[in-house]
């Protein structure tokens, strides 16, 4: 099975992590493997660069960090003194993965922690 996945992201032949971190709830500064992220709509689209023949699990990580005054860096905007931005733990993100040319017969979603949720999901056939 061949991947468009650099190594340090594939853990084995079925599972892949996907990670991304918004700087100052504005700008993507490191994301594996690429995504666009929409400020305006809090919107941020991953897409899946292969196909799996079988099974397979995706992980997904998304992290925020806010930069304060004294240029400390703050993961997740814990620290209470940092100034507001349109980005918060609490703010809803909307994630997007798009796999093309990939056929799924089932997807399952697993969410961590409370507060997710899968509001839609879409099947698009193009010829």
């Amino acid at each position: 099975m061949s991947s468009a996945f650099p190594d340090n992201i594939r853990l084995m032949n079925d599972i892949v992590t996907f990670h991304t971190i918004i700087n100052d709830a504005k700008q993507l500064t490191d994301s594996l493997p690429t995504a666009e992220w929409s400020l305006a709509e809090h919107k941020l689209v991953w897409k899946v660069p292969y196909t799996f023949d079988g099974s397979g699990t995706l992980t997904a990580t998304l992290s925020t960090l806010n930069i304060n005054d004294n240029n400390q860096v703050k993961e997740n905007g814990i620290n209470s003194t940092e100034h507001v931005s349109d980005l918060i733990t609490s703010s809803p993100v909307h994630v997007q993965f798009l796999g093309e040319n990939a056929l799924f017969s089932s997807i399952d979603f697993e969410f961590a922690c409370r507060g997710y949720r899968v509001s839609l999901l879409k099947k698009k056939i193009c010829s």
